[in-house]
């Protein structure tokens, strides 16, 4: 998938995810921010949001701890270098949280930048990703592989109009 409103398309989708004016709704907003259309090996803690710090936790029957998420980005507990994000396991055991672990990274492997420009009727949407090939094994890892980027980055591009806008 390229957007997860191509996911409108798919048989019975539509009618959990989207209303009856066929918008999406709650439910479908509450999977895109879960989800990821990128297949990373690894969840970043730093990026992660609440719902899927729950989630690893349930995953490998650890208790979640409802300060894990304040305490990943620096809130409620004392941070004397300046830096609120998290680096290794031991900065977030030094917050006096647990973390999930089996599948948890602290680096940022790739970053997405969105932007979306209107201008009268026409909406225009500018998509980039920025990371290394082995980040993924999403578009970008597949390209490189082919010999489409540099062994050391890979970028995607994408710009496309909103509601038939040209």
């Amino acid at each position: 998938l390229k957007s997860f409103s191509e996911l409108f398309y798919v048989k019975h989708f539509r009618e959990h995810f989207y209303g009856e004016d066929n918008f999406p709704n709650a439910r479908y907003e509450a999977f895109t921010r879960i989800f990821s259309l990128e297949n990373f090996p690894q969840v970043n803690l730093n990026s992660a949001s609440e719902e899927v710090l729950e989630a690893m936790c349930e995953a490998e029957t650890v208790t979640y701890d409802e300060r894990l998420y304040g305490a990943l980005r620096g809130e409620g507990v004392s941070v004397t270098d300046g830096i609120t994000w998290v680096k290794s396991a031991s900065d977030v055991a030094a917050r006096g949280v647990e973390a999930p672990s089996k599948k948890s990274a602290y680096e940022t492997s790739r970053v997405k930048i969105e932007i979306t420009i209107k201008r009268g009727v026409g909406e225009y949407y500018l998509s980039a990703v920025y990371g290394s090939p082995e980040a993924s094994t999403s578009r970008a890892g597949a390209s490189a592989r082919r010999g489409e980027t540099s062994a050391s980055s890979a970028k995607i591009l994408e710009l496309s109009t909103v509601d038939g806008a040209d």
